[in-house]
């Protein structure tokens, strides 16, 4: 079937007017509706599997971890340029060890 462009541009700006009124209720109404998710068979699973993996402590020292870290390894492989190898890895440790201090101290704390 051929592509007509007038319609799909017609079908994203409705689309991006839809996404715009959203966004203006959410931040002028707020409400817990933000977090409401569909069930279907895929995401039940995932969830579950998270439940039965995590518990409220680890959850958060798993966050901790990931909020502390470098997990770009863009900013190590420009760090490497600007400041030298040594450096880099020298930071790369640093914040992965506080990272994982910071996080095993929540989940000492929290557990």
């Amino acid at each position: 079937e051929p592509f007509d462009i007038g319609a799909e541009a017609q079908a994203q700006l409705a689309a991006l007017g839809d996404a715009v009124v959203s966004s203006a209720q959410s931040l002028f109404v707020p409400s817990l509706s933000a977090f409401e998710v569909a069930e279907d068979d895929a995401v039940s699973t995932l969830r579950d599997a998270a439940r039965a993996t995590f518990t409220p402590a680890s959850a958060l020292a798993f966050m901790i971890l990931l909020l502390l870290y470098n997990s770009c390894l863009g900013v190590f492989g420009v760090m490497v340029r600007e400041v030298g190898r040594g450096y880099a890895l020298g930071f790369l440790a640093y914040s992965f060890v506080v990272g994982w201090l910071v996080a095993f101290v929540a989940y000492q704390l929290f557990s």
